[in-house]
């Protein structure tokens, strides 16, 4: 791939006919496609001279239950539920539990006020 830089090197463009018309005069680099070549390249561009270094991938892991939820408890049923769903149920729950809270609390108020 190619890409062309102002005199200053502060300006890029990713075509001949961009570099002309934004860049004024211009040199051209080849650059490399693959993501260690192209990362070696933009540090060295960079000034920082930087070599790339390889990271060893670490494995995922994912904490999973030895047996699955029992399908006749609430946690169990939320696996047959859409997610949608499930939130909607979940705003309910948290309204209704607000909407009690705050009947307790005036009734708490109105009982101490006598």
């Amino acid at each position: 791939m190619k890409l062309y830089v102002n005199e200053s090197r502060t300006q890029w463009a990713g075509t001949q006919a961009d570099a002309k018309k934004e860049l004024g005069k211009y040199e051209a680099f080849d650059v490399p496609v693959d993501k260690s070549g192209l990362l070696a390249f933009l540090n060295k561009e960079a000034g920082f001279n930087i070599d790339p270094v390889e990271v060893e991938q670490q494995p995922v892991v994912t904490h999973q239950r030895d047996t699955p939820p029992r399908m006749d408890t609430l946690v169990g049923r939320t696996s047959l539920v859409d997610l949608k769903e499930l939130s909607t149920i979940l705003l309910v729950l948290i309204n209704k539990t607000w909407s009690e809270q705050e009947q307790k609390e005036v009734l708490y108020e109105n009982k101490n006020k006598n």
